[in-house]
This record gives C-alpha cells, structure tokens and sequence, in this order.
C-alpha cells in the first residue's frame, strides 16, 4: 500500500509496514545482524470497505432535427448530459492485515538475521487510525461527468442529396468521467473514458 520504501503504515501495536518490509515494534534490531526490517520484497494488502450515499444534479441537451436544403438533408439526433455528484462515506471498514506474530528464536546466535523472527503463529494488525503513520481515509468525495450518444437508430444520410433514411445497426456514444472517490486519502482521484452503446437495433 506504500509508495516508497521510507514510507510506512504503523499498526496500533507500533510495528511498521513498510511496502515491502516489516518492522516488528518488539524486536530489537539494533541487536541483530541484519540491519534494519525484515525484507523480502513481499508486498502487504488489505481490503476496504466503502458504503456511500452521494447526491447529484444533471442537466441533458437533446437535440432532435432534421434540416433540408438545397444541398440535401442533414439531421442531428442525440443527446448530451453533464452531470455533478457529491458523496459521503458512513461506513468505511478497513480490514486488519494478517501477518505472523514476532517470536523469539531458539538460537541466541549472533548470526541471527532480521526473518528469524518471524514467529508461526498468525496475528491481526490493524492499521487504521487517526495516528500520523496510520492509514488515513476519506469519506467524501466528488464527481463530475458528460455523457454523449444518440437517441433511435433512424439515420439520414448527412448533406446528401437524397431523402432516403435507412436503420443504424449499432449506437454509439462517449462519456468522460473525473472525480475523487471517498476512501484511502489521496489515493481517489480517478479518470474515466468510455465507447458506449446504447442499444442495438435488430
């Protein structure tokens, strides 16, 4: 869940998760061989639970015409929403990671190294908070979008000399999407872009 091995996550009982190191809060490293954390380029997770309630507003353009000139007939038939979405997040469940408890090893040797500590015995760590190097969550957010396609499958044929219309097999549209979700704060900035269709005509 780090971005860089100086960074860490601090459970309650104080040991660290670094992104691919592990720090024991009752393990003295300063006595053992191996300096530092235990590393062994093994990555942590968890799972994140988010509920959210959001409340919008939007507005559609439709447009729906069919023009005929001297060059031929041309038709715009589509429609176009912007929306806007604000939401709130009142329940957000962090699961605890799941590790091995620290032991101490049998051997008292000085060759010890920092993964000799690693006792067999699983154990909960939980690393949400409000503490500095706990994981910090968001419960709001926000989102802005447009959304764009056609509205029936009819299609004249654009500035052509005739009056002929035939049926469009597939609709296509395109949406665009930004916004910032609620959940692990400053991670829920997210972008979206979409080919859509919205029916197909058999």
């Amino acid at each position: 869940m780090c971005d860089e091995d100086d960074k860490y996550y601090e459970a309650t009982d104080g040991t660290r998760f670094y992104q691919y190191n592990l720090e024991y809060a009752d393990v003295d490293y300063q006595n053992i061989s191996s300096s530092g954390n235990i590393s062994d380029r093994v990555g942590w997770n968890t799972q994140l639970n988010v509920k959210s309630l959001f409340l919008g507003i939007s507005k559609t353009k439709v447009n729906n015409y069919i023009i005929e000139t001297v060059h031929g007939i041309h038709s715009e038939v589509n429609a176009t929403t912007t929306y806007a979405d604000i939401f709130y997040a009142p329940s957000m469940i962090l699961d605890p990671i799941l590790y091995f408890a620290s032991t101490t090893p049998v051997s008292t040797s000085s060759q010890l190294n920092a993964r000799s500590y690693i006792g067999d015995m699983p154990k909960t760590y939980d690393v949400a908070g409000k503490s500095k190097n706990a994981v910090q969550l968001i419960p709001f957010g926000i989102r802005l979008g447009i959304e764009s396609h056609t509205l029936h499958p009819i299609k004249v044929g654009k500035w052509k000399n005739s009056t002929t219309q035939k049926i469009k097999k597939i609709s296509l549209g395109k949406k665009w999407e930004l916004g910032y979700l609620p959940g692990l704060k400053m991670k829920g900035l997210y972008t979206q872009i979409s080919l859509v269709v919205p029916f197909i005509n058999f």
